[in-house]
């Protein structure tokens, strides 16, 4: 055989030509010979075995290097060929490398034909995972990939032909080559091979393929010392094949594990250590693969990682936060992987002290997506329980900081890490604030009367260092005074690695015997910051943040103290690994009852610190309920479950909170995690049995019902009503609930009977059966002779009763009859008894609601409702005549007032509640009564017809769900209702007919009744009787308003104001001429009477009840009043409001016009900042136009520079556009007059500045043009300002404001005149519109369809009107009124 040298070509046309005289040429076979040329070359390779190459190796490579569509399936079978030729190679070539030495003809045949082989098979596998990577880019994942290939299974093959090639590595291949160092060439050929094969992503899915590579790769790394190399190769494919991460970071793994080649992980990250910022920067998907890399390996080899991570340190100083948050996710893995045991060596310690200060540090980064990583970072930490108690308390509290962040992310992980820093606490199962303080105050104490104790038999030898220490520290204060401070880096590395604390305290020591004062200060500042739990240093503490000062601040004193601390051996009695040793003497460890105490303050003391921090954060995840974002409400509902379940009594403001989420959150999710929040605090509880579980459940609850608003326990009727038709709320819980209402179990005070009753109520919002099978209890212990001496809980039964009044209807079925007791009931009889029973204790103040109630019971389970109170009147009445006949003098006058009070507050809950039961009970039930004689009829009719009825029956019951059945019967059954209360409640003989008169002159002669009780129960008695007749409120209306202006209790004109909004949407036509004196209680000096006024016309304007008139800038103006729910209430009716078409956009003109008036007393600030909330809701470019041009024309009829000012800053407040600026120059001379006024002309030049900025380039220049008239007009008005006698343009005195005296003796079409009433103290409706004898600058348009005619006050004036020039006020020509 021919020798020869085969060369690993570069390209495969190398192998074409000659370069060297031995060297290996090939000659390529014509594709209609390779078939037959393959055959031969198999069987050749069958008989004379592997060595066959040698002279065959043509054929191989040619059908390698055709081109042909046929030429793939010749590729399989050499493929399989192959395969088999180098499985038996391998074989022959362990037996001869185990020869030494090995002849050279012999050697050079197989490095050849070793060569050979691994050259083909190399690229056949390339070409094979080039095909399958086509195929499954273009037909997807839906088709296998095996449909590339013809005759073999490729998965298959390709790990087949790995493990051969893993049993050729492992051979010492060494031996092949002279001098034996295997080529580079050929050892870069196999790693290219195995990097080619993990280019497909499909490799992540065969797990023992990817560790047959790393097997590969680790022998290679291992024997041939290709870390670099290997380095290189993953880097370039981790930048450009992301899929190959965890591919080779189990390759990594395998190769640092089985082979012990940890070099790879050094290359690797120093090559990811050096690349470039701006790079790392730019690349973010290379970046991130990086990143993903690091931070896996780390968790599979932390210890390879942890021996290099100085190399990567500096990329924490990269503008990339994904760089900065794949260090810190490493650093994390070494903390929990490798740092975690507790008996470090010294130098580790300080490793990991140093890790925890880059992870602190980076709490407060610059991007939010590191801080929110790093908060991730330190949860695992806490979770792992990895966390040192000396790192609990500053971690705590820059938790506690970052609560606040604007980052949503940032603020979600810092609740989380609160609340597993809570869980994870290392000092108790509860955290009892006040308990903790004082367990501490009390063992301090303790603590102070031992070491007094102690003291006092001090022996020789501590009293001696007491006097040596004296002697040093007068010299010692001196010595500091006189040396400049000291920075960390004087003492950065005076402690080496191997010293220990018990080292440096010698040392220290031994420095201040020889007088050496600065060098024991720097050890001692260095050892404070390595072991600071031994080394105390008390650093002052800032207010706000609660972070000690930086090292180089240390005071002098501090450090003095530090210093005797250790020299005296105290620094081992405040650590509590070593309490209560002295150094110099002793190093043994000596555990007594002082020690003991010291530790167990010590405890106390970190428990205290850290119940406090909880503390502070808990106001903060208060408002986080309030947030936008549900992450926040989320995991603030999480914490205060945690909080909760350690005893923290603060945490229960939070839990009342989240109560307040069922009612405010439209979000489903938010409402779901109340509740179960709810469930697990309150009912998911350890116990040993059912009976204990439901005491601890209702012991809860009570505690929750103590002073909870009235919000609060809206939403919480809901929770225990949904709990229990889920089943949730057992039924050993409403037994015990029962128990305590009844005073069955011992010790239950009156106030838990009530709660008890009232968490009864609610459960029976769920299942009415609750209270329906238990009256006989409630009317025993609820009515009983308890209910005599305490009012509250008969009113509390009344509620509870009402509960069961009704069923609800549902939808297809028609509605239940309504529940209904006998008319001789003992609860009737029960209620009267009380209500007479109580009529005289005037100093009973819950008798008045428990009228209420009683009333309203009443009118709920009574048969005959109206007989009943009839009867309750009566006998009230005799009780009242009663007294007057026996009582003649003066001394019994308050109580009969006092009586009297009484019975009109009665009278007034029948009426009202009479209403309701006609408009809602009576009518319901007709509607019932209707619909089971409509389904009667419908039966009839099926009996004769059933086609017919059943199409009927169901578009019947299609209708009824949709609401569309019955409204011409609906509206019968209400007029019959209407015509029952206008012409039978108040007349004839009836109760309310009688006692109506008497209300009506109590309220007529409030000079002679001038009790402030009585008037106020009067009058609103009168307002509910006036809800019933339209006739009985049109002849009382002017009472009614005469009432509101001219009562002198803001009471009765707070409850006045209400009555009439629910007057205005009975009975609108009636109300609407008075409309002008509702808005006049805007401006009443009472904030409870504005706060109603606001909300009354809320409703009636925003429900279209009430027309929007002029008197809306009054409204306005509450937008600046002083309450600040008067202020919430304003803006959100205008909020509500701009969702109407075009509502603000109406009204607006009218609400300049008036506030600009010099008469209405608006300030100027008050009236900015009005129109600057208005001007926010229009936004309409259209509307924007309009507004500037009538803004322009204004100045044509205004007369002071005030009014000038006010229409320069409504402008201001425009965004203006292009057609806006045309506007503002059409419309010039409408104000160039004014432009020598400065705040004008500051307005205008803003103005113009703004719309520069939104304008296009081009229209710049216009823009500059209307500046430069502008500038020309104000500067030419100044000069002829001057020029007039030295005249110099001033803002006018604020004229003071004209009392606006309504004459009350004529008055057009004015209601009928109240009997009674004198003319000087009579109200009468005002007009609505306009006075003609005062002009107003602006009209609103809503009055542009009639337009006012040129003679009018309200004429807009166009751009072609003449201007009347002005200087101070216009004179205007009266015209006398006919």
């Amino acid at each position: 055989m021919e020798t020869f040298e085969f060369h690993l070509p570069i390209c495969r046309n190398d192998l074409l030509r000659r370069s060297t005289a031995n060297q290996y040429v090939v000659e390529l076979i014509g594709f209609r010979h390779l078939p037959g040329a393959l055959e031969n070359f198999r069987v050749t390779m069958r008989t004379e075995g592997y060595l066959t190459i040698l002279e065959q190796f043509n054929v191989p490579f040619s059908i390698l290097c055709s081109d042909a569509e046929s030429s793939q399936a010749l590729r399989e079978n050499v493929w399989q060929v192959l395969l088999k030729g180098m499985s038996s190679f391998v074989r022959g070539l362990r037996c001869l490398v185990e020869k030494f030495p090995i002849p050279n003809n012999s050697r050079l045949q197989h490095l050849n034909a070793l060569k050979m082989i691994c050259y083909l098979m190399s690229q056949l596998s390339d070409n094979f995972e080039a095909e399958e990577s086509k195929v499954n880019m273009i037909q997807g994942r839906k088709k296998k990939s095996a449909d590339a290939f013809q005759t073999i299974d490729w998965p298959y093959e390709k790990e087949a032909f790995l493990k051969v090639l893993l049993e050729l590595v492992v051979l010492d291949l060494d031996k092949l080559w002279d001098p034996p160092i295997a080529e580079e060439n050929f050892i870069n050929l196999i790693i290219s091979c195995c990097y080619n094969l993990l280019q497909n992503p499909s490799i992540t899915r065969q797990k023992e393929t990817k560790e047959v590579i790393g097997n590969i790769l680790g022998v290679l790394v291992k024997r041939h010392n290709r870390a670099l190399c290997n380095s290189l190769r993953i880097l370039q494919l981790l930048q450009r094949h992301e899929h190959t991460i965890s591919s080779l970071v189990q390759i990594t793994e395998i190769i640092v594990t089985k082979y012990g080649a940890t070099n790879i992980v050094f290359e690797i990250m120093r090559e990811i250590g050096r690349l470039d910022s701006k790079e790392i920067s730019n690349n973010s998907s290379g970046t991130k693969a990086y990143a993903t890399f690091l931070v896996d390996l780390s968790a599979k080899i932390p210890q390879a990682v942890f021996q290099n991570i100085s190399v990567l340190m500096p990329c924490l100083e990269m503008d990339s936060s994904i760089m900065r948050n794949c260090i810190l996710c490493v650093i994390k893995e070494i903390i929990v992987n490798v740092l975690s045991s507790e008996n470090l060596e010294a130098s580790l310690k300080k490793t990991k002290d140093q890790f925890f200060t880059i992870l602190k540090d980076h709490v407060h980064d610059v991007h939010a997506f590191v801080r929110s990583k790093v908060l991730q970072i330190w949860l695992e930490i806490v979770q792992q329980q990895c966390l040192p108690l000396s790192h609990q308390e500053e971690l705590t509290g820059l938790v506690v900081g970052r609560l606040n962040d604007k980052a949503a992310n940032v603020r979600r992980y810092s609740i989380q890490l609160l609340t597993a820093l809570l869980q994870m606490n290392p000092f108790a199962h509860k955290l009892q604030y006040e308990d903790l303080i004082e367990s501490y105050r009390q063992e301090k104490e303790k603590l102070d009367k031992m070491l007094e104790e102690n003291s006092s038999s001090e022996d020789p030898d501590l009293v001696l260092m007491k006097e040596k220490w004296s002697s040093h520290e007068n010299a010692m204060m001196e010595v500091f005074e006189e040396l400049s401070s000291v920075s960390p880096d004087d003492y950065e590395d005076i402690i080496g690695d191997d010293d220990t604390s018990d080292r440096i305290m010698n040392t220290i020591v031994s420095t201040i015997d020889e007088k050496d004062y600065n060098k024991s200060r720097l050890y001692l500042l260095a050892a404070n910051t390595i072991w600071p739990d031994v080394f105390v240093l008390d650093l002052p503490q800032s207010d706000d943040s609660k972070e000690t000062k930086d090292e180089s601040d240390v005071p002098v004193e501090v450090v003095v103290k530090g210093l005797k601390d250790v020299y005296l051996g105290k620094h081992l009695v405040l650590g509590v690994p070593k309490a209560a040793v002295n150094p110099i003497q002793s190093s043994e460890v000596e555990v007594n009852d002082l020690s003991k105490q010291q530790v167990l303050v010590l405890y106390l003391k970190d428990s205290l610190t850290f119940s406090g921090q909880v503390k502070e954060a808990i106001p903060i995840l208060c408002q986080m309920l309030h947030s936008k974002v549900n992450s926040d409400i989320l995991e603030a509902i999480e914490f205060f479950v945690t909080s909760f379940a350690f005893g923290m009594p603060h945490s229960l403001v939070g839990i009342r909170k989240v109560l307040l989420l069922l009612n405010s959150s439209k979000d489903s999710t938010i409402k779901e995690a109340a509740v179960n929040a709810y469930k697990k605090i309150y009912l998911n509880l350890d116990a040993e049995n059912e009976r204990s579980k439901a005491l601890k459940v209702v012991d809860n609850l009570t505690t929750l019902m103590k002073n909870i608003s009235l919000e609060e326990l809206i939403s919480l009727d809901a929770v225990i009503a949904n709990f229990m038709k889920s089943g949730d709320l057992h039924i050993s819980v409403i037994q015990v609930l029962w128990e305590r209402f009844a005073l069955k179990i011992p010790r239950t005070t009156p106030d838990e009977s009530r709660t008890a009753l009232n968490l009864l109520m609610m459960a029976a919002g769920g299942d009415s059966k609750i209270i329906k099978s238990n009256i006989a209890v409630l009317v025993s212990e609820g009515l009983g002779p308890r209910a005599e001496k305490d009012f509250r809980i008969a009113k509390d039964t009344c509620l509870a009763l009402m509960k069961i009044g009704s069923a609800k209807k549902q939808i297809g079925m028609a509605a239940p009859p309504p529940y209904r007791l006998d008319r001789d009931h003992e609860l009737f009889t029960r209620l009267q008894d009380l209500l007479l029973t109580g009529l005289f204790d005037l100093e009973n103040e819950f008798w008045v609601p428990l009228c209420d109630k009683a009333v309203c019971t009443i009118y709920t389970l009574s048969e005959s409702p109206d007989h009943k109170c009839e009867q309750l009147v009566k006998a009230v009445a005799e009780k009242v005549l009663s007294l007057k006949i026996e009582s003649d003098s003066d001394s019994s006058s308050n109580c009969q007032t006092g009586v009297l009070v009484r019975f009109v507050f009665l009278i007034g809950c029948i009426a009202h509640r009479q209403l309701e039961h006609m408009n809602r009970d009576l009518l319901t039930e007709m509607k019932r009564r209707n619909a089971l004689l409509e389904k009667s009829k419908l039966k009839k009719k099926s009996r004769k017809n059933p086609d017919v009825t059943s199409t009927t029956a169901s578009s019947t019951l299609i209708e009824e769900e949709l609401g569309l059945t019955g409204a011409s019967a609906e509206d019968d059954e209400y007029e019959c209702i209407r015509k029952v209360c206008e012409t039978e409640i108040l007349s004839g003989e009836t109760l309310l007919a009688i006692v109506a008169p008497l209300i009506v002159n109590l309220c007529r002669n409030q000079s002679k009744f001038s009790n402030p009780e009585l008037r106020t129960a009067a009058s609103l008695t009168l307002s509910k009787l006036m809800l019933i007749s339209s006739e009985f409120c049109e002849n009382n209306l002017q009472l009614l308003f005469t009432i509101l202006e001219k009562s002198s209790l803001p009471s009765i004109r707070a409850n006045t104001i209400i009555a009439l909004g629910d007057l205005a949407s009975l009975f609108p036509n009636l109300i609407e001429p008075w409309t002008a004196h509702m808005y006049a209680r805007l401006r009443d000096p009472s904030p409870l009477v504005r706060r109603n006024t606001v909300s009354v016309l809320s409703h009636l304007i925003l429900n279209d009840m009430v027309k929007i008139k002029g008197q809306i800038s009054e409204m306005a103006v509450c937008i600046i009043d002083e309450d600040e729910k008067i202020k919430g209430l304003a803006k959100v009716f205008f909020v509500e409001l701009s969702g109407k078409a075009n509502a603000i956009y109406n009204i607006i003109a009218d609400i300049i016009s008036r506030l600009s008036d010099p008469e209405i007393g608006v300030e100027k600030a008050s009236f900015q900042t009005i129109l600057k909330f208005l001007f926010s809701f229009v936004q309409k470019g259209k509307q924007t136009e309009n507004l500037a041009e009538k803004l322009c024309q204004r100045f044509r009829v205004t007369s002071t520079e005030r009014q000038w000012n006010d229409l320069a800053f409504c402008l201001s407040l425009l965004t203006f556009n292009e057609k806006c600026v045309h506007k503002l120059q059409d419309n010039f001379n409408c104000y160039s007059d004014k432009l020598a006024n400065d705040e004008l002309y500051e307005h205008m030049l803003s103005i113009l500045k703004k719309a520069r900025t939104r304008c296009k380039i081009e229209f710049k220049t216009t823009i500059d043009e209307i500046e430069a008239q502008i500038t020309q007009c104000h500067t030419k008005g100044l000069d002829e300002a001057i020029a007039e006698k030295g005249f110099v343009f001033k803002t006018p005195a604020k004229a003071p404001a004209k009392s606006k005296k309504r004459s009350s003796s004529v008055s057009l079409k004015t209601p009928k005149q109240t009997k009674g009433v004198s003319s000087e103290h009579r109200v009468t409706p005002r007009k609505s519109q306009r006075k003609k004898n005062k002009a107003s600058y602006f009209s609103s348009d809503s009055d542009e369809e009639n337009p006012p005619s040129d003679d009018s006050d309200d004429f807009i004036p166009s751009s072609k009107t003449p201007i009347k020039r002005t200087r101070s006020a216009r004179k205007r020509a009266l015209t006398p009124i006919n």
